[in-house]
């Protein structure tokens, strides 16, 4: 929880940004077992950092805790979402989450593909860097800024396709990516979760909480927290038996779920 010490900071405890009382909304009892499996996925990813020890010249381990601290964030984020019942935005963070995570994991895959990382962003400073040259609007301000004598390289854009199919998460990009990217860039379907349809029209606007598919969007976000942990763990060779426990905790749910459509 956010916490304010004698200098009048504000800062967290080691349960972070969650707090006891989010778990006191009706959502949230309605979903007691995957909340109360994502709170000790929480602390757990809390419990690492303390294992942790980079070095600075390190810049694989830095890529890696840097990536985590901010999939854990929007992780700890949809946990507060999902207990008032804002779903759409909860799909915006795991698309957000998946983005990190099919990078991360291609990088840990093979530590070569961080050279991929760096020849992207240079690719995307390269076409920044031509677009103030062109005085697109909004830009004119920083062709000042630009250097008349440095050269910036093109370097390579890597799609997230590619990323995906590097970090062996195909089926992740196929039917959580694209779905969820609806949600992002505001595609007219959509728009269907805003209304209770009646003969196919839309009848009324539903401005409540939604959480018919909660429980699908915590089991995902459970998946990704261990996914984003278990790669934190092979990279500085950390062997917890937390994560063993939680993953066996996690399997259950899921199987309940696939129960529950009928796939199992």
């Amino acid at each position: 929880m956010l916490i304010l010490n004698e200098k009048n900071e504000i800062g967290i405890d080691n349960t972070g940004f969650v707090e006891a009382s989010d778990y006191n909304t009706a959502i949230a009892k309605c979903y007691r077992m995957e909340f109360e499996l994502l709170d000790q996925i929480n602390q757990y990813m809390y419990d690492l950092y303390d294992e942790l020890e980079p070095k600075r010249d390190d810049l694989l381990g830095c890529f890696f805790i840097g990536t985590y601290n901010k999939i854990h964030k929007n992780i700890q984020a949809a946990m507060v979402l999902a207990t008032r019942g804002l779903n759409e935005q909860i799909k915006i963070l795991i698309r957000s989450n998946l983005d990190k995570l099919m990078v991360m994991q291609a990088i840990s895959n093979n530590h070569n593909n961080y050279n991929l990382l760096v020849e992207h962003h240079k690719n995307e400073t390269y076409r920044l860097i031509n677009a103030i040259k062109r005085g697109e609007p909004g830009l004119e301000h920083l062709a000042n800024q630009i250097p008349k004598d440095k050269e910036f390289e093109k370097g390579k854009k890597t799609s997230q396709i590619e990323w995906a199919k590097m970090a062996g998460m195909e089926d992740d990009y196929n039917v959580v990516y694209r779905l969820f990217s609806r949600n992002i860039h505001h595609a007219l379907s959509s728009l269907e979760d805003e209304f209770v349809f009646e003969d196919g029209l839309p009848s009324i606007m539903d401005i409540g909480p939604q959480y018919e598919d909660s429980r699908q969007l915590l089991a995902t976000l459970a998946t990704d927290a261990l996914r984003c942990a278990h790669i934190i763990e092979d990279y500085f060779g950390i062997n917890s038996k937390t994560y063993n426990e939680l993953d066996n905790k996690l399997e259950i749910i899921q199987n309940a779920i696939l129960q529950d459509v009928g796939l199992l």
